[in-house]
């Protein structure tokens, strides 16, 4: 299963839903991790360290596009940059 950490988008928020240190543990479980670029720039958690615990560091796009499971602080909402709300960009059910 492909495992989804977006950037959150809400204004003001500095939080990340996952921190590198826990990608380890994800990955254990058999999981595959994508991790938007700059997700945790705002709560100090950098790219390079989220490639390092074994996450893929992808764009956006691709987060929602390919995650068989989005881990998030805030709730979804329109998404600034890809112009669309955020559930209309998540992976089409196989069911």
């Amino acid at each position: 299963m492909k495992v989804g950490i977006p950037r959150e988008i809400a204004p003001g928020e500095t939080r990340v839903s996952v921190i590198p240190g826990m990608i380890p543990i994800i990955t254990k479980m058999g999981h595959e991790v994508l991790v938007e670029k700059d997700a945790g720039k705002a709560s100090s958690a950098m790219d390079a360290d989220y490639e390092k615990a074994g996450a893929k560091i992808v764009e956006a796009a691709q987060v929602y596009s390919e995650a068989d499971v989005l881990l998030k602080v805030q709730s979804l909402q329109k998404h600034p940059l890809l112009n669309k709300h955020e559930a209309d960009l998540l992976k089409e059910a196989p069911f």
